[in-house]
């Protein structure tokens, strides 16, 4: 049985949509444990998780509600990813090292 997750880096970020930043702006910590990245009309996103200590550490990190069991909806405002500490213009999945 496989046991490796996935990871999300959110990346381009800035405090609020509109603001003007230079460079690439900052980085979230990354956010571990995801089992799957799922997708419906690239209008809802959400993240499943192998455990609740995962899901609630990416929930408490992001603000993000819970959907479904194990399960978080990603909060998307004008082509940004939006969390508690900012908006964010991209994103990294990969494999857990």
């Amino acid at each position: 049985m496989n046991t490796q997750t996935m990871v999300l880096q959110l990346i381009h970020g800035r405090p609020d949509p509109d603001a003007v930043i230079g460079g690439w702006g900052f980085d979230a910590p990354p956010i571990r444990g995801i089992t799957f990245f799922r997708g419906t009309y690239l209008t809802t996103l959400t993240l499943g998780f192998g455990t609740q200590a995962a899901l609630e550490a990416a929930r408490l990190q992001t603000g993000w509600l819970e959907c479904d069991d194990l399960t978080l909806e990603m909060q998307l405002s004008d082509g940004l990813i939006r969390c508690k500490d900012g908006y964010y213009g991209d994103f990294e999945l990969y494999l857990s090292p």
